[in-house]
């Protein structure tokens, strides 16, 4: 989470347009952070086997 965090104020700072999301799955449990840029995850796997269902996006 601190990762990406840093990654989204990195990108505000310099004034790019970023979305910092927040997403869980289950079974079993897991809730990861990331960037995107214009919808695209920034440094993500292309194709996770199973994705994150977004709960947060800033």
């Amino acid at each position: 989470m601190e990762l990406s965090l840093a990654a989204a104020l990195t990108g505000i700072l310099m004034r790019r347009a970023v979305d910092w999301c927040i997403g869980v799955r289950l079974m079993p449990y897991a809730a990861h952070a990331w960037v995107e840029a214009e919808g695209t995850p920034i440094g993500e796997q292309e194709e996770p086997d199973r994705p994150f269902i977004v709960i947060a996006r800033t």
